[in-house]
């Protein structure tokens, strides 16, 4: 038979135990969720920066293609008229300067 004062010492190291079995499982289950939580952190950091480059390359797709509908369809054509306008008068005083002289011929 167990003397009181082995009972009390059995039931007060059980009581330890029990404690100690509980701060460690808290300790790993905690560990295991910071694990997991600072994964799922450097996940969403990873999505958030593609989101933002995938933004930034839409934005400059969207810049490139207006500058390119401004060039295009709208400076290039402006200079396409500017050079034949230069093209058109220069024939065109060509044939004036051909027309003077003939003018000039017939009257003499």
């Amino acid at each position: 038979s167990l003397f009181p004062d082995q009972v009390s010492t059995i039931i007060i190291h059980t009581w330890f135990l029990v404690i100690l079995f509980i701060v460690l499982g808290h300790a790993i289950y905690d560990s295991g969720v910071h694990k997991k939580t600072a994964f799922q952190q450097k996940v969403y950091a990873e999505q958030t920066s593609l989101a933002k480059s995938c933004e930034q390359e839409a934005s400059n797709s969207r810049k490139q293609r207006l500058i390119d509908f401004i060039y295009h369809g709208v400076y290039d054509p402006i200079q396409k008229a500017k050079e034949t306008t230069v093209i058109l008068s220069s024939q065109l005083q060509e044939h004036l300067l051909i027309l003077n002289k003939n003018q000039n011929q017939n009257q003499n």
